[in-house]
Formats: structure tokens, sequence, C-alpha cells
């Protein structure tokens, strides 16, 4: 596993790269990945998701994207719930799109794009998901400036999400719980203990829940909805651009 450097995670071009090499690593056990690491809990947390969407665009074309989907598990949700909805999914890793194309209905479209840079016009899209997708933005501040760009005025974004308390001595413990806990379905998954104590490394340097939802606030978003799960490490997001 390619070890992690000390500005990994702050020059978007590098965490670019390891991201596209860590996914394509564990893409063939990611859904076994996501029930262990959860105990279980995540297939429940991303319909809880998708269950609390707005219930307006059941009937309507609506167009909705869901952002690094992934194996395609919140994809396919989107288009159960909004079955005339124009549903898409986009991932930075081919092998992920893959194993989506697997588990999604054929109405779905799936391709590569970053979502620091994406192909979609201004204003195009009504509804914008995420699965653990804001912390692994190569740049988040771009991310989100792409998100408010492709959504249309009013529109909100729903994110499933860690979460980083901002007292030091609780952000201590959970790095060594997630530390530990990435550490041991490495091993067991991979035989190699580095590759899911990503997370850990990832969350150490993502902002804290109260400069996350200021950096909402600078970036055009309200945030309406914020639902801690998980002795309170993830966190169900949703915002409005202003």
């Amino acid at each position: 596993m390619e070890k992690y450097s000390d500005d990994l995670f702050f020059r978007p071009q590098q965490k670019r790269r390891f991201n596209s090499y860590l996914f394509s690593v564990v893409a063939p056990k990611y859904h076994i990945t996501t029930k262990a690491l959860s105990l279980l809990n995540d297939k429940r947390w991303k319909r809880t998701l998708t269950e609390a969407l707005p219930d307006d665009g059941k009937k309507q074309k609506i167009s909705v994207l869901d952002i690094a989907c992934g194996t395609g598990d919140i994809t396919d949700l989107l288009k159960e719930k909004f079955p005339a909805a124009s549903v898409t999914g986009i991932d930075l890793v081919p092998s992920m799109l893959c194993r989506a194309k697997e588990n999604c209905s054929p109405d779905v479209s799936l391709c590569a794009q970053d979502m620091c840079k994406l192909a979609f016009k201004n204003e195009s899209f009504d509804l914008v998901t995420g699965g653990y997708a804001l912390r692994n933005a190569p740049d988040l501040n771009g991310a989100l400036d792409e998100f408010w760009r492709i959504l249309k005025p009013g529109a909100t974004a729903h994110f499933l999400e860690f979460s980083k308390p901002p007292q030091k001595v609780l952000q201590f413990n959970q790095y060594c719980i997630l530390k530990l806990w990435g550490a041991l379905w490495g091993y067991i998954l991979h035989r190699d203990c580095s590759v899911y104590t990503y997370i850990a490394e990832s969350l150490r340097r993502y902002p804290d829940k109260v400069s996350l939802h200021l950096t909402f606030a600078k970036r055009g978003f309200k945030v309406l909805r914020s639902q801690l799960k998980f002795l309170g490490i993830i966190e169900l997001l949703s915002l409005q651009k202003l």
C-alpha cells in the first residue's frame, strides 16, 4: 500500500492520484468493507439519506447527481425514489463504476468524473447527493463551488459523511478508534493494515463539524439538517443553495 506523505491531504493533485489508487485497490471488496466498518449500518444510513429527500420530485423529470458514487448504492436508491428522474452517478475510479453498473438500474447514467471539475452545465441539477464524498474531495472548497455551480437556485445537496468533533480530546479518541478499526479490517480483507487507516488520516485533516458548517456558509450553502449517527462519528447533512 502506498504510504501517506505529510502533505498528501493538502495538495489536490496528489490526493486525487492517491484516491484513484486507493479506491482501485479496495473496489473488489468495497461492499464488504462498508458493511464491516459500519457494523452493518451503512445500507441503513444510505436509505435514511434518500428517504429524507424531498418528495416533490417523485413524479417530475428532475435531474439528480450522485457524487463519488462508488458501487452505486445511493445512486440506485435515488432511481428507486425518483423513478421519473434523470439520475447520474459519477466516480473518479473506473473499477468502481464497473461495479456500480452491475448494481444499478440500467436507467441510471454512470460516468468517470472528478467532483472538483464537473463536466455539467451551470444550474443543471435539482439535487446532488454523496456518500463519503466530501472528506475525499481533492479540494473541498473547489468541490463545493462545483456543487453550487451545477445546482439550480434553491436546490439542495445531501451527504452521508464522517463527522469530526470540535473538541480536541474527542478528536484524538476518534482518531485512535478509527485507526485501530481500519487497521483490523485492512488486515482481514487485504492482509494490509494500512488500507483503511486512510479513513482516520483523512479525517484528521478534515474540518471539524463547526468549521465545516462555516465553510458551507462561505461557499453559498445553508445547512438545513445535521443529524449525527454512530456515536457522532457519522453525519447526515442537507444543504440548500442560497
